[in-house]
């Protein structure tokens, strides 16, 4: 099983960039459930969106007491 991430390093999660059709770029972050073992795409879903200037860590406590974890 892959490490869990660390809220404090962000580089222990799953970066990547989306170029929608219109043009505009957004930072993703997303991270399958610990156990979770079949595709990402099946994994569930907890959007989290935020404005300038928060970082999107700041909802990662939020969605562990959300999930259960």
């Amino acid at each position: 099983m892959a490490p869990s991430p660390d809220a404090c390093d962000p580089a222990s999660f799953n970066h990547r960039f989306v170029t929608t059709t219109s043009g505009n770029r957004y930072h993703l972050v997303d991270q399958p459930p610990l156990h979770w073992t079949g595709p990402l795409s099946d994994a569930p879903t907890l959007l989290l969106l935020h404005g300038f200037p928060d970082l999107w860590c700041v909802g990662l406590a939020v969605g562990d007491r959300m999930l259960g974890c």
